[in-house]
């Protein structure tokens, strides 16, 4: 009988794995601080940032993210990186260096230029420093009266853009309230917003002198404000009662042609009022006109025009936000008919001046 032997051949496959562990989520990143030279808004600063790993991982970057808040990633506005000068790095070692090339938006990348990473153990402590960083504006994060709290996060990454650890912290910029108000006499033949001033001014006195019928006359007064208030400031202007003479049935009325009222000034006139046996109306008017265009309205583009001075307030300065300096010119006019009773004529101006922090 004839038999067929039959080899039975086994192949055997191995397959090799690389396995490379993977954080299931962040860990949170210890000891993170950020410190300022000198919290100013809008200054150029020394920024310090210190923190420490909680994972032991091969890192390729850092990425550090200047933003607003918790929830909002977007760069404080007045924040600004792009001159920027970064320092040495401490606890990293190998070779890093500080990308700057995001900082537009707010992010700054410590660099790797290991090909192979080396691995950085659990709680190194890692810090280093920027110079010429322009903190941010008060107001442009989580603003609260003169302090406004800011915030950076940091993330550590791997060559494959794996996230290890992450973790923020916040910074406050702040500074003492300042308000500075000053006001100036002006010379005759200065022109103001379309006004040719025809007498000379004090900071606290504006003499208009003696009056011809129909012959108006012009001064005016420079205000200069600095606040570094973030809501800005206001400045009103208003008479103590009236421009009255030494008999007080006489008086100064405010500009009053048809349809002009503070917030829509109109061009000067002359008044056109009469006298009864008791008093006079209209007969002499006193205007005022603003050179500051941020009060709004009308005044937006009120060259040579002119509003009502009287015991009600109104606005004659403005500023929305922090102010470094502006010069603003309040210009009053004064003229009378031929019907005003003639006198010495005497009267209280009053600025208020509120910052609004």
């Amino acid at each position: 009988m004839l038999k067929i032997a039959k080899k039975l051949i086994i192949f055997i496959l191995i397959f090799g794995f690389l396995f490379v562990p993977k954080p299931t989520k962040a860990n949170a990143i210890t000891d993170l601080s950020v410190s300022l030279g000198n919290g100013l808004p809008i200054t150029d600063d020394v920024h310090t940032l210190s923190f420490s790993l909680a994972t032991t991982w091969a890192l390729k970057k850092i990425n550090v993210r200047y933003h607003k808040k918790d929830g909002d990633m977007n760069k404080p506005s007045h924040l600004s990186l792009n001159n920027s000068i970064a320092g040495a790095i401490t606890g990293l070692g190998g070779t890093w260096s500080v990308d700057f090339t995001g900082a537009a938006s707010g992010l700054v990348v410590l660099q790797n230029s290991e090909e192979v990473p080396t691995e950085l153990t659990a709680d190194t402590s890692i810090s280093f420093f920027m110079n010429n960083v322009t903190n941010p504006e008060l107001g442009d994060c989580s603003m609260t009266t003169m302090k406004d709290t800011c915030m950076v996060t940091i993330e550590t990454v791997d060559s494959i853009e794996n996230t290890i650890d992450v973790g923020s912290d916040t910074y406050d910029i702040s500074e003492d309230p300042s308000l500075s108000f000053i006001v100036y006499g002006v010379e005759s033949g200065t022109t103001t917003n379309g006004i040719v001033t025809s007498i000379s001014t004090e900071f606290d006195r504006i003499n208009f002198g003696n009056l011809a019928i129909i012959e108006p006359k012009f001064g005016a007064q420079k205000m200069r404000v600095e606040s570094n208030s973030p809501n800005g400031y206001e400045v009103k202007m208003k008479l103590d009662g009236y421009i009255e003479a030494l008999n007080p049935t006489y008086k100064i009325d405010p500009f009053g042609p048809y349809d002009v009222t503070w917030n829509d000034p109109g061009v000067w006139q002359s008044p056109f009022g009469s006298c009864d046996e008791v008093s006079c109306s209209d007969t002499g008017w006193i205007g005022a006109n603003t050179s500051d265009t941020r009060i709004g309205g009308s005044w937006a583009n009120a060259s040579g025009k002119f509003g009502p001075v009287s015991s009600t307030s109104h606005l004659v300065m403005s500023s929305a936000g922090r102010d470094i300096g502006t010069d603003v010119y309040v210009t009053y006019g004064l003229e009378v008919n031929e019907n005003q009773p003639p006198d010495n004529y005497a009267g209280t101006l009053i600025y208020d001046i509120l910052a609004r922090y």
